[in-house]
């Protein structure tokens, strides 16, 4: 016969694994977000500044016309959502780890 304890002490493990890899993840997202920020407005500041001085030439509606192509072929796939679900104990406590490491870092 199974005890609970037998069945209680793995899904433990995972949500405690779960919640601090989740944590760690988010905290050093948050960090290297504000990091990957800061260079992306110095670009976007030079890009202007050098437009402004009329050293180049920018063409914005290409530029946003790029992103937004670009940004239409991110999706996730359903292989990716199926795995996510099977692993939903581990993928739930990861999520509020790492809500908490991004709002703490």
């Amino acid at each position: 016969m199974v005890t609970l304890e037998e069945i209680l002490t793995p899904v433990a493990f995972q949500g405690v694994t779960g919640f601090v890899c989740g944590f760690i993840a988010g905290y050093a997202l948050k960090k290297a977000a504000k990091i990957v920020a800061v260079v992306i407005g110095i670009f976007i500041l030079a890009l202007m500044y050098l437009g402004y001085k009329g050293v180049i030439t920018v063409h914005y509606d290409k530029l946003f016309s790029m992103i937004v192509s670009y940004l239409e072929k991110v999706q996730i796939p359903s292989t990716a959502l199926a795995a996510v679900i099977s692993y939903l104990p581990v993928v739930g406590t990861f999520a509020v780890g790492f809500a908490i490491g991004f709002k703490k870092g």
